[in-house]
């Protein structure tokens, strides 16, 4: 549904643009010599992507232009000329901006296994303007499903019937089993993946605990939450700094523990530490601790 939404963004913004000028109107560029006509059209583009009917031929086989143009409106691509069509540079610039563009690229781009793979990490769904020969490029098409798993829909006939690669789309998104060939379908149990999804998003979760505990009990760990929560305690002698913690010393030797920094009470006036009863050392910056780990 967010695919579909953007695709129908992109192409809400591209239909206000029209590529050609109407019969009975003026181009107010036309007298402008080719170099203040060229930014004298992009700086209107930037207000009104209509703004691009203004450009003739010379223009649209221009690469600089038209990649400059592509940026604001991918749509702009169909336009130009054949040459410029099959630009990667120009092609990419229309892609970053619209996706949807890329069915206007030259055959041979969108035969171009680069091309389309950067066109997938953009948006899944670009897959299907991808020739018929990289829509049965295995890798291609598991990328695009393990995003996207309805884009299982513009895979080669072939594909469809890979069991491993229709078990991905489906584990994606469920409606995916629609798309897989009639063989495969039959004999995949939508319980069964449901039940590898909740094992491998329950993985997953463990798996970030236990990263975010392996952050905190380090010493960068620590020293980032200490900066995330300052230490603003009042006490006799008036507020702590924030930008100062006091470690224990078998924290700064083993990096297992971390001492009160409340312990410490700093003179207002005078700035002068004073311990009251415990073996941590005077204030410690927090950049000289970072420099001592390194």
């Amino acid at each position: 549904a967010e695919g579909e939404g953007m695709f129908a963004r992109t192409a809400s913004n591209a239909s206000s643009m029209s590529g050609w000028l109407d019969s009975n109107e003026v181009n107010p560029f036309k007298d402008l010599p080719l170099e203040q006509r060229k930014e004298a059209i992009l700086n209107s583009m930037k207000k009104d992507q209509g703004a691009f009917r203004f450009s003739d031929s010379t223009l649209r086989d221009d690469d600089d232009f038209m990649q400059r143009a592509a940026a604001i409106s991918g749509r702009c691509l169909k336009y130009a000329s054949d040459r410029v069509r099959d630009n990667a540079m120009v092609v990419q610039a229309a892609l970053t901006e619209n996706p949807k563009s890329l069915k206007y690229a030259s055959p041979g781009l969108r035969d171009n296994f680069s091309m389309i793979a950067n066109s997938i990490d953009l948006h899944p769904r670009s897959l299907q303007y991808a020739s018929p020969r990289l829509r049965n490029n295995r890798s291609l098409v598991l990328k695009a499903v393990s995003a996207d798993g309805n884009v299982l829909q513009f895979a080669s006939p072939e594909l469809k019937k890979d069991r491993s690669l229709v078990w991905n789309a489906v584990s994606c998104c469920r409606d995916a089993i629609r798309y897989a060939d009639r063989s495969i379908a039959s004999s995949i149990n939508l319980d069964d993946v449901d039940e590898a999804q909740r094992h491998r998003n329950g993985r997953s979760r463990r798996s970030e605990r236990r990263q975010e505990h392996t952050h905190s009990s380090t010493l960068e760990g620590l020293l980032d939450e200490i900066s995330r929560k300052p230490v603003a305690k009042p006490s006799r002698w008036g507020i702590i700094e924030q930008d100062r913690v006091v470690l224990e010393d078998d924290f700064v030797r083993n990096q297992t523990s971390v001492g009160s920094c409340c312990r410490t009470a700093v003179k207002k006036e005078e700035g002068e530490g004073e311990q009251e009863g415990c073996t941590s050392q005077p204030n410690i910056d927090i950049k000289q601790l970072r420099s001592r780990k390194n």
